[in-house]
């Protein structure tokens, strides 16, 4: 039985260690959603938290999308994504429990179905611009983003 307030404080300093030691692991996988009629692809890394609900009393960080270059796919944020989801980094109260990066349509895996260099009945009126990507972005983080995090 916990009889003073020094015993609480010692209590809660293990847990938050407890939760350090088990919450630094994750996983990256890959899911498409529907654009405009195009499957776009994503992926998410999601911590894979070992700390039982009741216990996990930290402040979750907001989701981070990243957004690609011109040109590339969201593989290559790996080496990102590890670094915002370490938990043993200088910028460790930054590290997020959640983060999404995606594809443009036209780039990576997010290609229309039945891509024929334009002349497929899905690439017609089809505009690999700026504002398609933003279009984009935007549907991403209304559909997906919000969804998870809501």
């Amino acid at each position: 039985m916990i009889k003073s307030s020094s015993q609480v404080r010692l209590l809660y300093a293990l847990i938050l260690a407890l939760q350090c030691i088990l919450s630094t692991s994750y996983s990256i996988n890959s899911k498409f959603f529907d654009f405009k009629g195009h499957p776009i692809h994503y992926e998410v890394a999601m911590e894979e938290s070992n700390v039982p609900q009741f216990l996990d009393t930290r402040h979750k960080p907001p989701p981070i999308l990243l957004l690609n270059g011109f040109g590339v796919g969201s593989f290559h944020q790996h080496r990102l994504i590890h670094e915002l989801m370490s938990k043993n980094n200088d910028i460790a109260e930054a590290a997020s429990s959640i983060v999404y990066c995606m594809d443009y349509l036209g780039q990576g895996k997010s290609w229309p179905m039945d891509c024929n260099d334009g002349c497929s009945e899905n690439e017609r009126g089809l505009s690999y611009s700026g504002a398609t990507w933003v279009d984009q972005i935007i549907a991403f983080l209304e559909t997906v983003v919000l969804s998870d995090v809501w």
